[in-house]
């Protein structure tokens, strides 16, 4: 452990470090903060250095330090007496950005995490302006116990309590689908107090009002819902199943099916049959489960190839000792030799055995992974040709003629419910 030189001020350090600051100009106080924020990683920078940002008459240094500096609140709290009186107020950092006079640098501070009051998450939001409650719906710590009961107000359309309108609950809920951070939290079981949480929200998201198809298909959208929570916030294949029996709109349905993935099985088979043919494109294309590339199938081939060389290495070395041993005991153990000799033969020929038996079991698996190969192609070859017999069925060719066509089987056909009177 090592103590950086400006974490404990003296004149002299805070001297220098004040000089500097002032001689430079925006980006490089910017760049200056930030190197002591790095060289200080577990703790917070000296009070007079935070000061010096925060009072920067440049407004880019103060949004900087609004949304990066760390722990602000300066202030202390006196635990040994009856009423906790807080001592030095005037050095809480937070509350001079709170009321800063520039409304960017305010909502700059409710992203900052280490500025987050997790336990008030209702009450800053109410008291917030609507660009302050714009950034806090990008904070990273938008993730918790307290803010879920938070994020279920605001995601339900009925709810009063947030005392918002219905175009600015949509514009914060599109603001909180691209906090990736906070929604990583919320699904990390290691993390996450619920990881099903995002259960209840998709839940939410399909009672909304569906937005209108002139809408989805305008070129600039604006928050669809509730298609943006179907296709942004990541659920089990069960919630998608149930909400996708349920949901009567093709066009929802369709974003659902463009957030699977090909282990979503409950989903793209309720897409498969679906009545819509895009629905249908939709979930062939998502159940093809993706072919590694040219340069992952090289690594797999350099990671194997790395790992029978070091086992025939390994084989090598031990018949070697195996044979200095047995030269040892030769020329110094000579009563002992037939013994060893013996021994060693054993050992050698159930090594060469193992390794013989390890070669063909690996031949094996080749084989079985090319079978597989060819199945996964052969499923795709069906797919394709099972949605070409769907679309001649609905143009009213007979079931001999769509067999024709597509070289499927009339018991194929008639086993995926394209024709049933055959």
């Amino acid at each position: 452990m090592h103590l950086p030189k400006y974490r404990i001020l003296n004149h002299y350090t805070f001297e220098e470090l004040r000089r500097e600051y002032t001689r430079i100009d925006v980006k490089s106080r910017i760049a200056l903060l930030k190197s002591l924020y790095d060289n200080d990683s577990m703790s917070n920078v000296p009070f007079e250095v935070a000061r010096l940002a925060v009072n920067d008459h440049q407004v880019e240094v103060r949004e900087w330090i609004a949304l990066n500096g760390r722990w602000l609140d300066y202030s202390e709290r006196s635990y040994g007496s009856d009423d906790d009186a807080i001592l030095f107020p005037d050095r809480n950092l937070e509350n001079q950005l709170k009321n800063d006079p520039d409304l960017f640098v305010r909502a700059r501070l409710r992203e900052n995490p280490s500025a987050w009051n997790r336990f008030a998450v209702l009450d800053e939001f109410k008291t917030a302006s609507p660009l302050e409650r714009l950034a806090m719906m990008h904070n990273h710590e938008l993730s918790g116990p307290h803010e879920a009961a938070f994020l279920k107000k605001l995601f339900d359309h009925q709810d009063e309590d947030l005392s918002i309108t219905f175009e600015e609950r949509k514009e914060l809920i599109g603001a909180f689908l691209s906090n990736q951070q906070a929604i990583a939290k919320i699904i990390d079981p290691n993390l996450s107090y619920d990881c099903h949480f995002t259960s209840i929200l998709w839940e939410l998201a399909a009672k909304w009002p569906h937005s209108s198809d002139s809408d989805v298909r305008r070129t600039n959208r604006p928050i669809l819902m509730p298609h943006y929570v179907y296709l942004y916030l990541p659920v089990d294949d069960k919630t998608k199943a149930n909400i996708y029996q349920r949901e009567q709109d093709s066009i929802s349905r369709c974003w659902i099916l463009e957030s699977c993935g090909h282990d979503d099985v409950q989903t793209l088979e309720l897409g498969k049959r679906d009545k819509d043919k895009q629905c249908r494109e939709l979930a062939r294309q998502a159940s093809i489960k993706p072919s590694p590339s040219d340069q992952e199938y090289g690594e797999i081939l350099k990671r194997e190839m790395a790992e029978r060389a070091k086992y025939r290495q390994d084989v090598m070395t031990f018949l070697t000792r195996l044979g200095i041993a047995l030269i040892f005991v030769k020329l110094y153990f000579s009563e002992w030799s037939n013994l060893a000799l013996s021994v060693s033969i054993g050992l050698s020929g159930t090594l060469l055995a193992i390794y013989i038996l390890d070669h063909v079991v690996h031949k094996f698996q080749k084989k079985r992974e090319w079978r597989k190969m060819d199945k996964a192609i052969a499923q795709v070859y069906l797919n394709d040709n099972l949605e070409k017999a769907r679309d001649l069925s609905e143009k009213g060719l007979s079931p001999f003629l769509v067999s024709k066509e597509t070289g499927l089987s009339l018991k194929i056909l008639k086993r995926e419910g394209i024709f049933d009177d055959i």
